[in-house]
Parts: C-alpha cells; sequence; structure tokens
C-alpha cells in the first residue's frame, strides 16, 4: 500500500518540479551552515551538513531514476524515452549539485570558519583577574601534588615508598630464604642425579638397547615372517608337484609300454599276415601248376571228363574265384605296406609331437603323451581292424574254397571211382600245398610286421627315455638353482639384516651418546643463566635498596 502511495505520488510528480524541490532544499542547508559558521560556533548541524548534502544527491538521483522508469513503456520505447532522459537528468543534476555544495561548505568551513572561530576563543585583552585565577589555579595543582608526594595517606608517594621499602625487606628475606632453599634442594637433587645417572646409566641404556632389539626382531619377523613363510610353501608345493610329476611320469611310462606292448601284439598279428599272404602268393602259383596238370589227367578220362563237363566249369569257375581271391589279396599287400608306412610316419610325428612338448614344459608334455598315446592306441585299433578283416577274407575264401572242391568231388565221386581216386589225391596235394602257403605267407607277414613294428618301438622307447632323462635332468637342474639361489637370498637377506642391525646400534649409541652430552651441556648452562639471573637481580636489587 506504502510502495503504491510512493509510486502514485512519483508519478504525478514532474522531474523538474523535483529537481527544483532538491536544490533549493539543498540550499537551504548550505545558507543555515554558513549562518551557523559566521557566528564562530562549532555545532553539530555545521559538521554533518557537507554528508546532508551528499546524501541529498545521492537521494534525488535515485528520485530522477525511478520518475524515468515510471514514465517509461515497453510498448512505446520511442514515446518514453524523453521522459526516462529527464529523470536522468533529475538524477545526475541533484547529484551534482549536491557534490558540489558539500565541496564548497567543507572548504569555506576550512578556510573561513575555522580561523573565526580559533579568534573568537581567545581575549580582548588580558588583566589581572586573568592573571589571579591563573596562579589560583596553579596553586591549587602544587597543593595537590604537594600532598599525593609527602602527605601522610597511604596513597602517597612517601607512604608507598614506605609499604615498598617493607615489601622489598619483606621479599629480599624470602629471596635469601627461596634462594637456599633452592640451593639445598639443587645440590641435594643434582647428588641424587649424578648417583643414579652413574648407577642406572648403563642398565637402562641396555633396557633400552636390548627394548630396541627386541621391537627390531618382532618388527623383522612381522616383515619378513610372512616371505619366509610364503617361501617355505613354494618349497613345500614344489616338493609336491615333484612328487606329482613323478607319479605322473610313472603312470606316462606305464601307458606307454601298453601302447608299446599293444603294438608288438599288432606287429605279431601284421606279421603273420604278411607271411599268409607271400605264402597265399606261392600256394597260388602251385595251384596253377597243378592246375595246368588236371587236363592231362583229364585227358585220360575223356569219356568220363565229358560226360562231367559241366562239373569242369563249374571247378573251373571256382578256379576263376579262387584267381580272384588271389588278386585281392596281392592288391591287399601293397595297401598293407602303404598303412604301415603311414603309421611309421604317425609315430614319427607323435615322437616329435613328444619332443617338442617335452621341451616346452613339463605340463603339456601328459597332455602331448596322452594324446600321442590315443593315436597308437586308434592306429593299433586300425592295424588290428585290418588284419582281422584280411584274416576274416581269407578264411572265408578258404571256407568257400574248400566248400566249393569238396562239392566238386563228390560229384565226381558219383561219377566215377577211377576219377574220385585221382581227383582225391590232387585235391589232397593242392589243399597240402595250399595250407602250406597260407602258413608260410601268414609268418613271413608276421614276421615283417613284428620287425618293423619293434624297430618303430625301439625308436620311440629310446626317444621316450631319453626325452624323459633330459627332462628329469631339467628338473633337477632347475630345483637344484632354485634351491641355491633361494639359499644365497635367505643368507644375504640375513647379512644384510645382521649389517642393518649393527649399523642401528652404532647409530643408537652414537645417538644416546650426543643426547647424554647435549642435555649435560643444557643442563651446564641453564644452572650457569640460573646463577647469573639470580646474582643480576640481586645486584640489581642491592642497586634499588641504596639509592
Amino acid at each position: 500500500m506504502i510502495g503504491s502511495f510512493l509510486e502514485s505520488m512519483l508519478t504525478s510528480a514532474s522531474a523538474s518540479s523535483v529537481t527544483e524541490i532538491f536544490i533549493w532544499l539543498m540550499l537551504v542547508i548550505v545558507m543555515i551552515a554558513v549562518r551557523e559558521g559566521k557566528s564562530g560556533r562549532q555545532g553539530l548541524f555545521l559538521e554533518h551538513a557537507p554528508a546532508v548534502l551528499v546524501s541529498l544527491g545521492i537521494l534525488g538521483t535515485f528520485v530522477g531514476i525511478v520518475i524515468g522508469l515510471l514514465d517509461f513503456d515497453a510498448h512505446d520505447i520511442k514515446g518514453s524515452i524523453e521522459g526516462l532522459l529527464d529523470g536522468l537528468r533529475t538524477a545526475f543534476i541533484t547529484s551534482l549539485v549536491g557534490m558540489t555544495l558539500s565541496i564548497a561548505l567543507k572548504a569555506l568551513d576550512a578556510y573561513w570558519f575555522a580561523p573565526a572561530r580559533s579568534r573568537s576563543e581567545l581575549p580582548d585583552s588580558i588583566t589581572p583577574e586573568h592573571i589571579h585565577s591563573v596562579l589560583t589555579q596553579q596553586v591549587k595543582l602544587l597543593e595537590g601534588l604537594n600532598q599525593s608526594l609527602a602527605g601522610n595517606e597511604e596513597g602517597s608517594v612517601a607512604g608507598q615508598l614506605k609499604l615498598m621499602r617493607s615489601d622489598v625487606g619483606d621479599f629480599r628475606s624470602a629471596l635469601d630464604r627461596t634462594h637456599r632453599e633452592f640451593q639445598d634442594k639443587l645440590f641435594v637433587q643434582l647428588k641424587q642425579f649424578g648417583e643414579m645417572l652413574a648407577k642406572s646409566a648403563t642398565e637402562t641404556v641396555i633396557e633400552a638397547l636390548r627394548q630396541v632389539i627386541q621391537d627390531f626382531n618382532r618388527h623383522l619377523v612381522e616383515q619378513f615372517g610372512d616371505n619366509f613363510k610364503a617361501l617355505n610353501e613354494s618349497v613345500v608345493k614344489m616338493n609336491e608337484w615333484q612328487e606329482l610329476y613323478k607319479q605322473h611320469v610313472e603312470s606316462l611310462e606305464a601307458r606307454i609300454e601298453l601302447a608299446i606292448n599293444e603294438l608288438e601284439r599288432t606287429a605279431t598279428a601284421n606279421e603273420a599276415i604278411s607271411r599268409s599272404l607271400s605264402t597265399s602268393e606261392q600256394s597260388i602259383g602251385t595251384i596253377e601248376g597243378h592246375c595246368q596238370s588236371i587236363p592231362m589227367a583229364i585227358g585220360q578220362l575223356e569219356p568220363v571228363l565229358q560226360a562231367n563237363q559241366r562239373q569242369v566249369g563249374v571247378l573251373e569257375e571256382h578256379l576263376g574265384t579262387f584267381v580272384t581271391m588271389r588278386d585281392r589279396a596281392i592288391s591287399a599287400v601293397p595297401q598293407l605296406q602303404q598303412h604301415m608306412e603311414t603309421l611309421s610316419g604317425q609315430l614319427a610325428e607323435g615322437v616329435k609331437s613328444v619332443m617338442t612338448t617335452m621341451h616346452e614344459g613339463a605340463q603339456e608334455f601328459g597332455r602331448s603323451v596322452d594324446l600321442t598315446n590315443a593315436a597308437l592306441t586308434e592306429s593299433a585299433h586300425v592295424v588290428s581292424s585290418k588284419s582281422e578283416q584280411i584274416a576274416e577274407n581269407m578264411q572265408d575264401a578258404a571256407q568257400e574254397f574248400g566248400s566249393s572242391v569238396r562239392g566238386t568231388l563228390d560229384n565226381m565221386l558219383d561219377t566215377s571211382k577211377t576219377l574220385e581216386q585221382q581227383m582225391g589225391l590232387v585235391v589232397e596235394k593242392t589243399a597240402s600245398a595250399m595250407a602250406e602257403a597260407f602258413r608260410q605267407a601268414t609268418g613271413k607277414i608276421q614276421e615283417g610286421l613284428t620287425g618293423s613294428v619293434e624297430a618303430t618301438m625301439n625308436t620311440l622307447r629310446s626317444s621316450v627315455e631319453g626325452s624323459l632323462s633330459h627332462t628329469e635332468a631339467q628338473i633337477q637342474g632347475s630345483a637344484n638353482r632354485t634351491m641355491g639361489a633361494v639359499e644365497a637370498q635367505v643368507r644375504e637377506a640375513t647379512e644384510r639384516a645382521g649389517a642393518s642391525l649393527q649399523i642401528q646400534l652404532n647409530a643408537m649409541d652414537q645417538a644416546i651418546g650426543r643426547e647424554l652430552e647435549k642435555v649435560f651441556k643444557e643442563m651446564g648452562s641453564a644452572l650457569a643463566t640460573i646463577s647469573r639471573r639470580i646474582a643480576d637481580d640481586h645486584a640489581e636489587f642491592t642497586q634499588r635498596v641504596r639509592a
């Protein structure tokens, strides 16, 4: 409500009228101050008039700014700029007038009113009454001063001196007594201190050294105990790892030995198959020779052959089947040799992989050997399956051929007893020759496979044993180097700890000596200072008493 009233009042007032009001008000204040200054009086109005003029100028400044802002319309800036400029003109004029009148009034007070006040304070002429009044005042002051100096009261200087003399006497007596007591006590304390120092210096130093050594040992255990424990645990873990590695190597040797045995058995079977195949070739050749002699025997039995032409055709078909079986057996031999070469290559690659893995590390060694063992086992199974398949094929062929021959012989026996006897002899010879050929071929195959597999396994065994020996030597050398390094580090750490302890003990002895010497020097200087201070105070007090 008050703000609205002030705003309406300022809105109704013009900037020029407000400027006139502030200027006349400041002129009235200046005239009143000048009249008071001329009268020779130093009043509060004259003293605060310059500050009031400056305050009125600042007040007029803000009033003019408010009037200009009240007349300003943001929607009509061009039409409102004149009212804003009038308000700013009022603001600057009132400030300028107020500061100018304040400066002028201060100059008048300094150069005109102040000398006039000084002249008005001086009397026009000095009369005997003025001199008498001044002398009377001086007499009163001197009487008061005499009373304060030589009066009997306690507040006078004489009374204070008497009290000070008695106090000084009491203080001197007390000081002498205190000084004697202090000397006695100091002598007793110094004597006790000397005795105590002479008696317990060594024990104290020894106890302090013992405490320091105990602290050092405790800190040493705290600092290096964990390291020694970790080192001990590492050595224990290394021993456990060596034991586990030894067990792993033993189990690996057992696996390799088992694989060697399997390969030896496979080699034996393959050698038997190889010998059987070789003998089969020879037997087939023998059978061909016997077959060539069969037409001669059949020529003698031409009537019977004509009757049994169909049986001979059947026999020829069976012989063709056997020739096909021979061709298959002959073609199987290169495949078997190729498979053995592949097996040898796989074994060589496995041995190379094992050697490389052993050189890379003991951990990869086990995995590589397992892979090699798996490969060898798979190869053995493959060879075994192939050998069994070949043996089964040969057995089936032999059974089929035997059944065919037996059927033919039965037919020929039914036809003619003579042909039965001759064919029986031929068949018996052929069967015995074929059996012998099969046995020889199987034996040769077994011998060849056994030799090759044994050579391969010997090479593999020697390579594995050499790798194991080399790995074991490396592990043993590494363990020896590790233990040597550990012992050297422990020895070096012990030597460093001993040297550090000796250095700390020497430094402690030197520090204790320096501290004792410093304490004795400070105590001597303090005693000298106290004695000198007491002597100076006593001399000063004596001089004061004498004065």
